[in-house]
């Protein structure tokens, strides 16, 4: 086990590995984010998240059949602990309320509601806490230090709420972007990320020398 972050000890002049960290949503985004968090080697985790696992939820997550109906952040819990023994994650099943706590200096804001997000932000802020919010659409993806958001339907975030179909979603997206989250979080030259991006752009790009 000593020898497990062996092949990403020169990165540390690239990058900062928080010790903690604390993810608000852990469902489609929110449960990536926290798993590599995990694997990069990120000793306690703090995820908060009230939903139940659905089976419409599986197809974009690590989630197994046999966790249907449990917590997700619990469920989240579980997969980490498998492994990254050493890693502590920390559950609270409840929605995000504006007297909610934290651990770490770095808060990954994984919800879908703008309300909730600009309570988050205000926390952060607050609290003195780097505050980094990821959202998707389909293959599009946001990774920012603000609270935004883009128009579905005709709707904007805060107008289309919880009560709203879904919007496209599946793995790809929502793993790509939970990694780029957490790069941006973690990296040393990143101060104020602002990625808007469809992912299958990244198709087209060639390396200039």
């Amino acid at each position: 086990m000593d020898n497990m972050y062996l092949r990403q000890k020169n990165l540390d002049i690239l990058f900062n590995i928080p010790e903690m960290a604390t993810v608000v949503g852990t469902g489609g985004v929110g449960s990536w984010t926290a798993i590599n968090l995990a694997l990069i080697g990120c000793e306690s985790i703090l995820m908060i998240e009230m939903d139940n696992i659905e089976v419409h939820n599986m197809n974009r997550s690590l989630f197994r059949i046999d966790s249907l109906g449990m917590n997700k952040a619990v469920a989240v819990a579980e997969t980490i602990k498998s492994i990254r023994p050493l890693c502590a994650p920390i559950v609270i099943e409840s929605r995000w309320e504006d007297n909610m706590t934290h651990i770490g200096e770095v808060i990954f804001d994984c919800t879908d509601d703008i309300r909730t997000q600009k309570s988050i932000q205000a926390y952060a802020k607050e609290n003195d806490l780097k505050y980094i919010k990821a959202g998707y659409e389909g293959t599009r993806i946001m990774v920012t230090d603000i609270v935004t958001g883009w128009k579905v339907n005709g709707l904007d975030d805060e107008a289309r709420g919880y009560d709203t179909p879904p919007v496209d979603s599946f793995a790809l997206s929502a793993s790509i972007v939970a990694s780029l989250m957490v790069l941006a979080a973690i990296d040393k030259g990143t101060k104020s990320p602002d990625l808007s991006f469809d992912i299958r752009t990244l198709l087209n790009q060639r390396v200039v020398e």
